[in-house]
């Protein structure tokens, strides 16, 4: 009853060639194979948190006593993302989620935006905490997740914020120093978050503008590469 079986249960649930109550039949040797692996999964990082994913998105179908409170019991797993996933099973299924495990998702900015998108969704964004409610800390997440898209970045640094016009409006940027490590040396670039709402009122960012400039951090040009990276961007549209 492990991650293979339960991933081809929602499947078949999912397609109707089965029902949640031919399911139900085996939650409790589900719930038991997980909570093996939660003794484990509460002390470390492991890469069985991977394989325990779709048993808990199983857990989160079946919502009952037993599987809500097995979902409950692994927030206490190290691995923010699959806290994150947790949270979305339980908001779903109408559970209390403990402000322990919101405080832990909304101060990391690989999981701020996904955990307010949660909340959001299901009308909850109360429950989101006020110091992370801003907007230099979605910049923040927003240039996290472009800056980990393709390789894990050792060091995202906030340098400062910045107002700039683009297409005849003022927005907001917030500028980050983004560091790659390798074996012997590191490569590092200017990141650049944008474009928000001047008034800094808006979380989303009103126009799409995030990006990491094609040349080698210099903290001498900060401002000058920032000015060249939205003149260039501003050409590129008039032509």
């Amino acid at each position: 009853f492990g991650p293979i079986m339960a991933e081809l249960a929602i499947q078949l649930v999912d397609s109707g060639h089965i029902k949640k109550e031919f399911i139900l039949e085996a939650e409790s040797d589900y719930i038991g194979t997980a909570r093996k692996w939660l003794v484990t999964m509460s002390k470390k990082e492991t890469d069985e948190d991977y394989y325990i994913y779709s048993v808990l998105s199983l857990m989160g179908r079946l919502n009952t006593k037993a599987s809500n409170q097995l979902l409950l019991d692994f927030l206490s797993a190290k691995r923010n993302y699959l806290k994150q996933h947790i949270v979305e099973q339980l908001l779903k299924n109408k559970q209390t989620v403990p402000a322990s495990a919101i405080d832990i998702l909304a101060a990391d900015p690989g999981e701020r935006t996904s955990l307010y998108n949660s909340l959001e969704h299901n009308k909850k964004t109360s429950l989101f905490p006020k110091k992370y409610l801003t907007q230099a800390y979605f910049a923040e997440s927003n240039m996290y997740d472009l800056a980990n898209d393709n390789e894990e970045a050792s060091a995202i640094t906030f340098i400062k914020k910045k107002q700039a016009k683009y297409r005849g409006r003022t927005y907001n940027f917030y500028l980050y120093k983004i560091r790659y490590d390798y074996d012997e040396e590191s490569s590092t670039y200017l990141g650049i978050a944008g474009g928000y709402d001047a008034g800094g009122k808006k979380l989303e960012s009103t126009e799409p503008l995030t990006t990491m400039y094609d040349e080698e951090f210099d903290a001498e040009r900060i401002d000058e590469m920032f000015e060249t990276w939205l003149l260039k961007l501003s050409e590129e549209e008039e032509e």
